[in-house]
């Protein structure tokens, strides 16, 4: 007769979960979002294909739900898949955007665990952020500026005021101002400040957050100008003209998602304005340190946002959930062969 086993309990993770162990860490997210870019560059890591399949129409007209799988090497050993939908119609008090992620054991495939991902989705994010504006260099300590009060430009916020927020207030810009000064009001006023004129905050800021769910480009070549840093997180913000008018164009990664995503960069490459040998560095190389801009010249960086970063920061919290004694079943194995 088979032998009657009993297959560990399924780790289950909610919101509160995750910040229980650190899911809201923003350290820990950039140790993580460097470790797994370094992984893929050696060729540890790796993102298949996303598929996506259509939600009904009431959901908004292009709403779809996504799986984006990856798997990663190195101390994570896991294989996982984001599962997320997008939407323009939706429940008053639910995101544009709903998430859980799946992680199993590289090695023996057994389930580690389910995490609510929302959060992790805005910090990873932020993360990659974070790291960009670590890797530049500016004449003088920049200031920085947040474009959007929504879930990701709260997250930006949140890490700008925590990282770079020591020698001047962040600038904080929302098109609904009473939004704005909502979530300004979290912080001492000497930490964040709400500015609500565009022109003014793209003229004084050396470093850009973009942070909105704009369906239209907002940001216009005349809000350009030398030494900016422009990250942009949301999705189609920036003007075409005002892409080209930057020195260096970064990606955090170029890859198939050029020829569907609806990132303002990928959409010019697809109507011809921009090529592949426009894009200066991606993430890998300035993680690496292995190009810097000169002073005074310009850079875009384009986050798209990509699955290992899902994958690895949901495989972090499972596992320190797991040490804290919330998993039913052992800690996955580590590999420790470099």
């Amino acid at each position: 007769m088979p032998e009657n086993r009993t297959a560990p309990p399924l780790l289950l993770m909610d919101q509160n979960d995750v910040m229980a162990v650190g899911g809201d860490n923003i350290r820990l997210a950039m140790q993580d979002v460097a470790q797994a870019i370094t992984l893929l560059k050696k060729g540890q890591a790796g993102m298949p294909a996303e598929l996506s399949v259509p939600l009904d129409a009431s959901a908004g007209p292009s709403a779809k739900a996504y799986a984006l799988p990856a798997w990663l090497e190195g101390d994570y050993q896991t294989i996982g898949v984001k599962w997320t939908a997008h939407r323009q119609t939706r429940p008053p008090a639910e995101q544009a955007a709903v998430s859980t992620t799946l992680i199993n054991c590289r090695l023996t495939g057994q389930k580690l665990g389910v995490v609510t991902s929302e959060l992790l989705t805005a910090v990873r994010t932020a993360a990659v952020s974070a790291l960009v504006m670590q890797s530049m260099s500016f004449a003088h300590t920049p200031r920085i500026a947040v474009l959007g009060a929504g879930t990701i430009g709260a997250r930006h916020l949140r890490m700008a005021t925590e990282l770079f927020g020591h020698s001047a207030p962040i600038l904080l810009w929302n098109r609904t101002a009473q939004k704005a000064h909502a979530l300004a009001a979290h912080y001492p006023e000497n930490l964040v400040r709400v500015v609500t004129d565009l022109g003014n905050i793209m003229r004084d800021a050396d470093i850009v957050l973009a942070c909105t769910a704009a369906q239209h480009p907002f940001i216009l070549r005349e809000h350009i100008h030398p030494g900016m840093l422009l990250i942009q997180a949301g999705y189609d913000e920036v003007a075409i003209q005002a892409i080209t008018a930057f020195d260096h164009i970064c990606v955090d990664l170029w890859g198939d998602f050029a020829q569907t995503s609806a990132k303002s960069l990928f959409r010019q490459y697809r109507e011809g304005t921009l090529s592949r040998s426009d894009i200066t560095a991606d993430l890998g190389a300035l993680v690496a340190g292995e190009w810097h801009p000169p002073l005074g010249e310009s850079v875009y960086f384009s986050s798209f946002g990509l699955n290992i970063f899902d994958i690895a920061l949901a495989s972090r919290v499972i596992r320190s959930a797991q040490q804290r004694g919330q998993g039913g079943f052992p800690t996955p194995p580590m590999n420790h062969h470099k």
